[in-house]
């Protein structure tokens, strides 16, 4: 609700500002009427002058209006990355890892193209299991070694910034994890 709040208050503050500048917009606007009334002002130049003093002044009360949220956004977002980039240098790890904790069930190749196959009666997708991220299935298989295991796992991931549940398939070896198909995510609203 605070939002809210506070973008009504900056939309008031805008408001403010185009009201009070409309003030001189019709000031403006009240002497080139006069002026083209008068004969002093050709069309051409009249429609130049409300173009400049008119025109603009009001698309430029409603480009900030409307993208002044926008700006706030892309002002967190860089805060957010600048702070990524310090927990980084401090060795922070932000790449999902998928340890033996968090394998639920085993599954063979078979039965998981069977269940991840994409049906699409527009076939706008291929008829292949996992669809277009295929060729990265395939890739997936492609490290799993004699005597390891594909295993469904649950994994969250903490971004610091952002918690997400991981899903996907991961190839067991001995006890370790050594490679993962991430298959889908779920925000955690609770970070």
């Amino acid at each position: 609700m605070i939002y809210l709040y506070a973008y009504l208050a900056v939309g008031f503050i805008v408001f403010l500002a185009v009201f009070i500048s409309s003030e001189v917009v019709s000031a403006t606007l009240r002497d080139l009427l006069g002026a083209l009334h008068r004969g002093n002002l050709g069309r051409e130049e009249w429609s130049d002058q409300i173009l400049e003093h008119v025109f603009v002044p009001v698309l430029a009360a409603v480009a900030v209006t409307v993208a002044w949220p926008y700006a706030i956004y892309l002002k967190c977002q860089s805060i957010r990355l600048d702070n990524s980039a310090v927990h980084m240098k401090q060795g922070e790890e932000k790449t999902l890892s998928v340890t033996s904790g968090d394998l639920i069930q085993r599954m063979s190749v078979s039965a998981i193209e069977g269940a991840e196959r994409i049906i699409d009666p527009y076939n706008a997708v291929p008829d292949l299991p996992f669809g277009h991220l295929n060729s990265a299935w395939e890739k997936f298989k492609l490290n799993a070694q004699t005597g390891d295991e594909i295993w469904t796992f649950k994994a969250t991931w903490d971004q610091g910034w952002l918690k997400q549940e991981c899903h996907g398939y991961a190839l067991l070896r001995g006890n370790e994890v050594p490679h993962h198909f991430m298959t889908g995510w779920k925000n955690n609203d609770s970070a």
